[in-house]
């Protein structure tokens, strides 16, 4: 009723019985919804780990977008979206953020900002382990034109639909660091990112790029995690 006095547009409620994650889950795909929006905690990867949540396993679960809030934050109000911070690695895979980023943004008129964090080539250890070989400076600078060509391409495809759209290579390490950095500098509205769904110990040990900055961030996080066949 709260919502429905404060927004012109159709409103339903269910009441699910049953593990929450499961009933959702079973719910959220049989409903055929576009997009799953809840809150999270965002606990560090041990708690997350030994404790679960229900935001860790649908992230984990779905094929279907979900924004993730952190619990406390809030989109500015009136609500809305102008600026979406579009992470990509140069992958399709990656660029199923696009997709998911245009659906909610577009609507808004949002400004789309791709991203690509490109991490400085590591210098080379001798085999002898008597001297480090430093990094070839020409390898960085093809690195960072392979990554402005790649930028300028996904670009045009989005400006090509009417969309604002810029592209930023960001030279760093750490990319979900950089990431989280960058929507702080830009006052990005929400973050999207594709994310692999890895779970319990490979992700304890190895991390990802995208759980690191859904726990990392205070900004809201659109995380799709394509079907395996789009990988």
């Amino acid at each position: 009723e709260r919502v429905r006095a404060t927004a012109n547009v159709p409103v339903t409620a269910a009441l699910l019985e049953g593990p929450v994650a499961d009933a959702l889950q079973e719910h959220i795909e049989r409903s055929g919804a576009d997009l799953v929006l809840m809150t999270t905690h965002g606990r560090g990867p041990v708690s997350r780990f030994w404790l679960g949540s229900v935001a860790d396993q649908l992230m984990r679960r779905l094929h279907v977008p979900i924004l993730l809030i952190r619990a406390g934050a809030e989109l500015a109000p009136p609500a809305s979206v102008r600026r979406i911070l579009v992470t990509l690695d140069g992958s399709a895979f990656a660029e199923r953020a696009i997709e998911a980023a245009l659906m909610l943004g577009r609507p808004f008129g949002a400004e789309f900002t791709l991203m690509m964090v490109v991490e400085p080539p590591l210098p080379i250890a001798d085999p002898s382990g008597l001297m480090v070989v430093p990094a070839d400076p020409d390898a960085e600078r093809k690195l960072q034109q392979a990554a402005r060509e790649y930028l300028d391409k996904q670009v045009g495809r989005l400006r090509a639909l009417g969309a604002t759209a810029n592209g930023l290579p960001i030279e760093g390490a750490g990319a979900a660091q950089v990431i989280i950095a960058q929507a702080d500098k830009t006052g990005s509205d929400l973050v999207a990112i594709a994310s692999h769904g890895a779970g319990g110990v490979e992700r304890l040990v190895i991390g990802s790029v995208a759980d690191k900055v859904i726990r990392g961030s205070t900004h809201p996080t659109l995380v799709v995690r394509p079907p395996r066949d789009a990988r």
